[in-house]
């Protein structure tokens, strides 16, 4: 049996200063359509059928505006290439900012906390009350729950189908 090789991309979401909207939520299969219509226009037909099959919004938190896309490493590349071009999701103005690419999603939850521990004392400064950094604590806190729960999900669901396929090839 071969195992699927896969690679994940942590990015950030960026709304420009300009931006007149706040978005309540963005959801998995608003960052999937503008990245499948990102992959049209700079890969066309062909690029986005051989990637089709393996990508997938694996993580997205509105908290701390961090989303990982998840595609098989033959064809990361064109993932890779296609996010630069990404400035709207559901018609709000936004740019993504790839931090970080990984072998698996469990490094770059650990590059998650990493980059939010670096980034902290620059957040509470533009805190003005204690209730200010109180949510900004629990934003992050919430995520790292989050990323938990999912990684337990995920770490499931993998070791399942390779006991179903031991048992079959007995």
């Amino acid at each position: 049996m071969v195992r699927l090789k896969r690679r994940y991309a942590l990015c950030e979401v960026v709304y420009p200063k300009n931006a007149s909207g706040i978005i309540t939520s963005v959801t998995d299969s608003m960052i999937f359509n503008a990245l499948k219509n990102a992959i049209l226009i700079t890969h066309g037909d062909l690029g986005f059928a051989s990637v089709k099959s393996s990508i997938k919004v694996s993580y997205a938190n509105q908290d701390t505006n961090m989303i990982i896309i998840r595609a098989s490493r033959n064809h990361f590349s064109i993932v890779t290439s296609s996010i630069v071009f990404i400035q709207t999701i559901d018609e709000y103005d936004v740019i993504l900012n790839t931090l970080y690419i990984g072998g698996s999603i469990r490094c770059c939850q650990k590059f998650i906390i990493r980059y939010h521990k670096q980034n902290l004392p620059r957040l509470y400064p533009a805190c003005k009350t204690d209730d200010q950094r109180k949510a900004i604590m629990q934003s992050i806190m919430e995520a790292c729950d989050q990323m938990e729960s999912h990684k337990t999900a995920e770490v499931e669901e993998e070791p399942m189908h390779s006991n179903l396929d031991k048992i079959a090839n007995r």
